[in-house]
């Protein structure tokens, strides 16, 4: 028997009845011939206020209400201006909860509600993503940080032309200026504490996956990973945030996780002792072993297969430019040794997952289709970190025979799951399209490419044009093009 959703349309879960999820409208309804909705609740610290709690807040500024109440926000379709909050043997009462906003912030956040939360692996991600809005209403670092990812999506909609009232990339900078400074504020006048700091911590990550998912040159995207690992070494260093973390804000911690591992294949310059200082965060993850982390698209273990390829990659550079003579020799073959145990695991980890299947956490329901894509992405995760080992750590050439077993790896897992969805693990088929695609040879790289593109069409992030960008400077001259491919994150 099919578990039970926890996502289905509103009507399925009234009726307490299995929801085939199926948009824009379920088989029950489609039936039935009745509306069918989809609704994403919104919760503040995850509690469901009380009914005296609900009907208190109406003596409040309206501004603040949605700080203190549970919100229900409708799908795609509806404007969320004006909503309604039901309870039994209450009446309906209609609360205003963007009141205050302007209509342009108005408009932001219907996008981010309607479109940017669309831009998610699976609905429990979503779900989780949509409930930082309550706390945004009332932080102005979060919300303009919100407000900006929304505008950049919506900017990317509409090609950037300011005309006919349109989102501007001038206007996307303005309210990214506003994030960054009442950030600034926030932590010039205020310690991190346990209050604020899921705010911030919020903040800084939407801030990083701004400038990731822009497209822009460079890094600018690591200043605030380093934010955020300053952040949690200083709440760490005064109390047990990891646990606090860990109990309260799962969306925070499997993002800090997943950029961590997946930023180590870049020319990362993070210090030891910062590394050390986080250790915490990162075992806690890893402990659910092979089982999903549903955020990331491949099994938790993954993330330090990736981490130890990372780790490899900037020590052997080191010892290249430190080292020379017999000591090299012995370092060399010491790496050798390491380098064949990640290469076992990342091989076992295949082995398992093919035979046995992915494991699925207890908390979270897939349909048969989204089994199916769940386990084509950790595939396809998973060839990547054998491609990573076989060519930036053995230096196996491009077009060896164990190379491109790990491209075609990588390509037929990603064509057995096409079309491109939103909602899906699509989202996070970025970084091993691009991982393949740097040594991708004849047609492989054109099945690269229209992928990548497919994949924007659909998406519209610019990163992943960014992707495409590299990617033909690097088919093209890749002996000057590796410095810009050792430092993008095709996230």
């Amino acid at each position: 028997m099919p578990l039970r959703s926890h996502h289905g349309c509103a009507r399925c879960k009234h009726r307490r009845q299995k929801c085939d999820e199926k948009q824009p409208s379920c088989t029950r309804c489609k039936e039935a011939a009745v509306t069918c909705e989809y609704v994403i609740t919104l919760k503040w610290d995850g509690r469901v206020p009380r009914k005296q709690e609900q009907t208190s807040s109406r003596r409040r500024p309206r501004r603040r209400i949605a700080s203190a109440t549970s919100l229900t926000v409708s799908g795609i379709g509806h404007s969320p201006e004006t909503r309604l909050l039901k309870d039994e043997g209450l009446k309906l009462m209609e609360v205003d909860i963007f009141h205050g906003l302007d209509s342009r912030d108005k408009l932001l956040l219907n996008h981010f509600i309607t479109h940017v939360s669309q831009l998610m692996s699976h609905a429990s991600v979503r779900d989780q993503a949509c409930q930082i809005l309550p706390v945004a209403l009332g932080t102005p670092y979060l919300l303009y940080a919100t407000l900006a990812f929304s505008a950049l999506h919506l900017s990317t909609l509409q090609g950037g032309d300011s005309g006919g009232g349109r989102i501007s990339d001038t206007l996307v900078t303005d309210i990214l200026a506003c994030s960054i400074t009442y950030l600034r504020q926030e932590l010039d006048t205020k310690n991190p504490t346990s209050e604020n700091t899921p705010a911030l911590l919020h903040t800084v990550k939407t801030l990083c996956l701004f400038e990731i998912y822009s497209g822009k040159h460079g890094s600018s995207w690591r200043a605030h990973l380093k934010g955020a690992r300053a952040l949690l070494i200083t709440t760490t260093a005064c109390r047990n945030t990891t646990n606090e973390l860990h109990g309260g804000d799962w969306l925070i911690v499997r993002w800090y996780v997943s950029i961590e591992a997946l930023s180590a294949l870049t020319n990362d310059d993070t210090r030891n002792e910062e590394q050390q200082a986080i250790q915490l965060i990162i075992d806690s993850v890893a402990t659910q072993g092979s089982v999903l982390d549903v955020y990331a698209g491949y099994a938790a273990d993954l993330h330090l297969a990736f981490k130890d390829i990372g780790g490899l990659m900037q020590r052997f550079a080191s010892m290249r430019e430190n080292y020379c003579g017999d000591d090299i020799l012995a370092d060399l073959l010491r790496h050798c040794d390491e380098c064949i145990e990640i290469e076992q695991r990342v091989e076992n980890m295949i082995h398992r997952d093919r035979d046995g299947g992915l494991k699925i956490p207890a908390e979270i329901s897939l349909t048969p289709e989204e089994f199916q894509m769940f386990s084509a992405c950790n595939t396809e995760y998973q060839y990547s970190a054998l491609l990573q080992i076989r060519r930036r750590l053995y230096n196996m050439p491009s077009g060896s025979e164990q190379t491109q077993q790990c491209v075609r790896g990588v390509l037929d897992a990603v064509c057995n799951v096409l079309p491109v969805t939103v909602l899906s693990p699509w989202i996070l088929l970025t970084t091993p399209i691009f991982t393949a695609g740097c040594e991708a040879i004849n047609q492989d790289r054109e099945t690269v490419k229209q992928l990548l593109v497919e994949l924007y069409t659909v998406l519209r992030i610019r990163n992943i044009l960014r992707a495409l960008e590299v990617l033909e400077k690097h088919w093209e001259r890749p002996d000057d093009s590796y410095t810009d491919v050792a430092d993008f994150l095709p996230f």
